[in-house]
């Protein structure tokens, strides 16, 4: 809008406004007419040509730009002659970000009037080009707060590695601008490297690749421990980067490792089909997104271990318990086999009462344990072929109590317990005149010892 008001009151139709890019640290355009139209690919180092040199210094004016002296264009490119015009510097403050050109045809010539306008006007457009610049910087790092918020929701939603990787996957692809990225994990026994989430390739034959340490862009980043770039396929560290590289037509790449607890996990991989220059800003998030992809690998990996050591402690708790119980068997030729029976009847009628399979398991434990504490129970009584004494039955009904003193600091167990406490408890049932008019009974404890309660 800028260029065409300033062509209009100038009178005269050709004219174009350069702005400089740190990440390529080139001046392009931001707006052309006329014939600068022609240039609209053409991009100028800011150290050289009419362009870079009013962008360095000062503002120039040209008697014709086609036989200019300073003037340096890319090869290739021609500009007509019989225009000449001025360059002024587009500045914020103290600093240069762009060039106004405006282009007049000959014998015309610029006034100084016009200079000084032209001055002003570039003085206003750097004003107006650093506030934009400002708010889409704002706007940017929001974006990116917003894509490590949304990464890190996903580690700590889900343990779903694979989910969590493509969540990070699209936020990168999107908020760097590159047309595919790949993570591929470490395996520490194999020292392979494999894709394990990809994104915008062609092709599938990506993810059956396998690499070495040290081998392609990913493996030497991997055993490098550090960022890997390839501006152009000239630049692949190896024929396998190459290849990769040529076979989905792309000719840059950026390898991260991921780094968790100091332990090296995979590597994050991005692709570029058109050569670039990433700067220190886009590198960062990239090494950001990397290390939160590190924390999600971690996570997963660390809460896999835990259950595969669960799975192994189960049957190491119930081989403790059968243990125990043959042991109690060894030592009571009466009690050999009597736990077991005991455990299948239990789990028999349990089943068929509707307990639930977890609700089996502590059943299933207790019933294996119901006599345990016959292990504090001594031998003269244990085994004492005759009849027991009064006194000696009072030890021998001990041994629910023993149970629980031996088993009640087991914390796996403490669901199974009421059964070895308690499983010489019974029950009667009193029948009153009333109860019996009205069909109706309840329970209540017998008068005989805590132990021992006679069923009905």
């Amino acid at each position: 809008m800028l260029l065409d008001e300033i062509l209009a009151l100038l009178q005269t139709e050709a004219g174009a406004v350069w702005i400089y890019q740190p990440s390529s640290g080139k001046l392009r355009f931001a707006a052309a007419r006329g014939w600068f139209s022609l240039l609209d690919e053409a991009s100028i180092k800011p150290d050289g040509g009419i362009i870079g040199t009013v962008f360095s210094s000062k503002q120039h004016i040209s008697r014709e730009f086609a036989s200019d002296p300073l003037l340096k264009l890319p090869e290739g490119i021609q500009i007509p002659e019989g225009w000449g015009g001025i360059c002024v510097p587009i500045r914020a403050a103290d600093e240069t970000v762009g060039v106004f050109t405006v282009s007049v045809p000959l014998p015309r010539e610029v006034t100084p009037e016009e200079s000084k306008l032209l001055a002003s006007l570039g003085d206003m457009a750097g004003i107006a080009v650093h506030r934009i610049s400002l708010h889409e910087e704002t706007t940017r790092q929001l974006q990116k707060l917003q894509a490590l918020h949304a990464v890190d929701s996903a580690i700590n939603a889900s343990l779903d590695l694979r989910f969590t990787l493509n969540v990070l996957l699209e936020h990168v692809t999107v908020q760097l601008g590159v047309d595919a990225a790949g993570v591929l994990l470490l395996h520490p026994g194999l020292k392979m490297l494999e894709y394990a989430a990809v994104r915008g390739f062609r092709t599938n034959a990506i993810e059956q690749t396998r690499l070495r340490l040290g081998e392609s862009c990913a493996g030497k980043a991997a055993l490098e421990r550090r960022t890997v770039q390839v501006r152009n396929p000239a630049e692949a560290p190896d024929e396998k980067c190459a290849s990769l590289l040529k076979a989905e037509g792309f000719t840059a790449c950026v390898s991260v490792p991921l780094i968790a607890k100091g332990e090296v996990k995979g590597v994050l991989e991005v692709f570029q089909q058109k050569p670039f220059s990433p700067d220190a800003e886009w590198l960062n998030f990239l090494e950001t997104m990397a290390g939160q992809a590190a924390i999600a690998v971690d996570n997963a990996r660390l809460f896999e271990g835990m259950q595969h050591a669960n799975l192994e402690l189960v049957p190491a708790y119930d081989a403790t318990i059968e243990g125990w119980a043959h042991a109690l068997g060894m030592r009571d030729e009466e009690t050999a086999g009597h736990s077991r029976r005991v455990t299948e009847i239990t789990l028999d009628i349990s089943r068929k009462m509707g307990m639930n399979e977890e609700k089996l398991v502590h059943v299933r434990r207790g019933a294996l344990l119901h006599d345990i504490g016959k292990m504090g129970i001594p031998d003269a009584i244990l085994l004492k072929p005759g009849k027991l004494t009064e006194e000696e039955w009072e030890i021998m009904r001990r041994h629910t109590i023993y149970a629980y003193q031996m088993l009640s600091c087991i914390e796996y167990l403490r669901p199974a317990l009421e059964i070895p406490y308690c499983h010489h408890e019974k029950w009667t049932v009193l029948v009153t005149p009333a109860a019996s008019r009205a069909k109706r009974s309840h329970w209540k404890h017998a008068s005989s010892p805590w132990w021992m309660f006679s069923m009905p």
